[in-house]
């Protein structure tokens, strides 16, 4: 969510080779950059240019992990809340989120939420966040 000009997203595709990938971005100028990375590869990637509510996916196609890397940071603190409802609810059950961002706590809305590193860096601490949905019902 967020994948901006694909940089993760490219090594995703690279490390994990069998997995279905979504680039999520609302900057069209951003995803046509992505895809110039991606080169022959950007037709393995779905490409959705908007918001995450905007996002379909069907019930069986439902992300068993969303990744997002220095986006939060840029929402307004009353829609990072928002935002991760949307991720917690297209998870699929026993799904994981992983963030990458400034942010001091991950929100309450999944069953297990732990901060894996905090990195220093000149502009402050970076968290590293997994939070995984219950494994049963939505």
């Amino acid at each position: 969510v967020g994948c901006g000009t694909g940089s993760l997203l490219y090594d995703l595709m690279v490390s994990c080779p069998q997995a279905e990938l979504i680039g999520v971005d609302p900057d069209r100028a951003a995803l046509a950059i992505a895809k110039r990375k991606m080169g022959a590869s950007k037709s393995l990637i779905r490409w959705h240019e908007g918001f995450l509510d905007s996002l379909v996916v069907e019930d069986r196609h439902r992300p068993n992990k969303i990744v997002s890397s220095l986006v939060f940071h840029q929402v307004p603190e009353r829609q990072k809340r928002a935002i991760l409802e949307q991720m917690h609810d297209l998870l699929q059950p026993g799904g994981m989120l992983l963030i990458a961002d400034y942010m001091r706590h991950l929100a309450d809305l999944f069953d297990s939420v732990e901060r894996l590193s905090l990195v220093p860096t000149a502009t402050g601490a970076i968290s590293l966040w997994r939070g995984t949905k219950k494994g049963t019902g939505k």
